[in-house]
């Protein structure tokens, strides 16, 4: 019965518990890391349990999701689309909710709503990408390629990680003036115009993003950045990224969010008192 109920739902809404388990799994793994970094051994071995619990719900889920290969017309391509959008909404919109607070607090800290915006963003994907290498980590060891967990790996490059999430939704629904994309390029024609230009955008920043993040990951890992799986890893992230940025930056551009359309003011001159005489 359950196996029947799980296959009649709706993509988005399982990719969206999907999301959710990725950020308790990534969760728990970092409350492992941190227990087993301080000697707290009740707070690591409930990391672990959280953890172990949210992967093996993660794969059952997942067995019912579209995946890019399985794309045969509009109907699966939309429900693969659904599903990328619903994994995906837990993080991003935790990194977009972070970057939003730091920017309305820039002003009392003193700091440029841009730079607040982004550092806001990465604070707020560090835990996530912190707890996603330590997985992928135990996902090594298992194929015998390390034999522990590197914890200072797994965190610095969680760094670099949640630094290029911070910029990408920075860019998707924001400050894309100030990040040296001018309001012309994108705020030209009409709503069609505009939303396509902004799927061009999203597309472009956020395929790149996904690959190298995927990149850094595995080579944390420990794992080859070149056979068969890490490509077809690669293929799946660009794809998945170039399809969910295009689309969120799409929709803010037609919009018109995060886009400066105020008129530059224009100044009269002032009439000369002597002209003409």
């Amino acid at each position: 019965r359950e196996r029947a109920s799980e296959a009649q739902r709706g993509s988005f809404s399982r990719g969206l518990d999907i999301g959710t388990d990725l950020v308790a799994q990534a969760t728990g793994s970092g409350l492992e890391g941190i227990g087993s970094i301080l000697g707290l051994e009740g707070l690591e071995e409930y990391g672990a349990e959280v953890a172990l619990e949210n992967e093996a719900d993660i794969q059952r889920k997942s067995r019912y999701q579209t995946k890019f290969d399985d794309i045969e017309g509009a109907g699966d391509f939309f429900s693969y689309l659904g599903g990328v959008a619903g994994e995906s909404a837990p993080a991003t919109a935790a990194g977009i909710a972070g970057g939003i607070a730091a920017a309305a607090a820039a002003p009392v800290v003193g700091i440029g709503a841009v730079a607040a915006g982004i550092a806001g963003a990465t604070l707020a994907n560090l835990p996530f990408f912190y707890g996603m290498n330590r997985e992928r980590q135990k996902e090594a060891i298992d194929q015998g390629f390390r034999t522990e967990i590197n914890e200072g790996a797994a965190f610095l490059t969680a760094l670099p990680q949640a630094l290029l999430d911070g910029i990408v939704d920075r860019l998707l629904v924001g400050g894309v003036s100030k990040l040296g994309v001018t309001e012309k390029a994108l705020t030209g024609g009409g709503i069609f115009t505009r939303s396509t230009k902004g799927v061009g955008l999203g597309a472009v920043v956020e395929a790149p993003t996904e690959i190298g993040q995927q990149i850094l990951e595995r080579a944390q890992a420990g794992l080859p950045l070149d056979n068969e799986e890490a490509l077809a890893e690669y293929r799946e992230a660009g794809i998945a990224g170039g399809l969910l940025g295009g689309a969120i930056r799409g929709t803010t551009s037609a919009a018109g969010i995060g886009i400066d359309t105020t008129p530059t003011p224009t100044t009269t001159p002032t009439p000369d008192p002597d002209a003409g005489v």
